[in-house]
């Protein structure tokens, strides 16, 4: 039977997990916390054709890498030479690590590893705008002066 500490952990990372998805992303978990990072997370290809590559220019289209943390005090520690593995992985991998933690009050929240806010609007990219609604008085009226132009 697992300990208690590795159950919170890993419905954490579940969490967070499920959290990628919601927004599209494909996850990939790293069991027993035997990696580097505990999640992978590859945005969806965006590009209007298939011929089109996907290329990883900025934070918002790189594949993100978490690392998950649940503490008792809800800041998510990491310790220097972990932060320090993470950063040069960073620049290695070409990918965007994030640490995750939730506060005392179970908001999710996320930091770049270099300790910057990560607003998690920006997980939201590639959602297409919504469009305005119609107005159909003034779209019927439209139509009224367009076939009286045609007469």
């Amino acid at each position: 039977m697992a300990s208690k500490n590795y159950e919170i952990g890993r419905r954490f990372e579940y969490r967070v997990q499920n959290y990628f998805r919601k927004y599209g992303y494909y996850v990939i978990r790293s069991y027993a916390s035997k990696g580097l990072l505990d999640l992978i997370a590859i945005p969806p290809n965006t590009a209007s054709s298939s011929s089109e590559k996907t290329v990883w220019r900025n934070k918002q289209t790189k594949p993100v890498g978490v690392q998950c943390k649940k503490t008792k005090d809800g800041k998510g520690y990491v310790s220097r030479e972990e932060r320090k593995s993470l950063i040069e992985n960073e620049k290695k991998w070409r990918m965007t690590i994030l640490i995750a933690w939730s506060d005392k009050k179970r908001r999710l929240k996320f930091r770049t590893v270099k300790g910057k806010a990560f607003s998690k609007q920006v997980l939201e990219w590639w959602k297409p705008k919504p469009e305005p609604p119609i107005d159909w008085k003034k779209a019927q009226q439209e139509l009224i002066k367009v076939g009286e132009n045609l007469q």
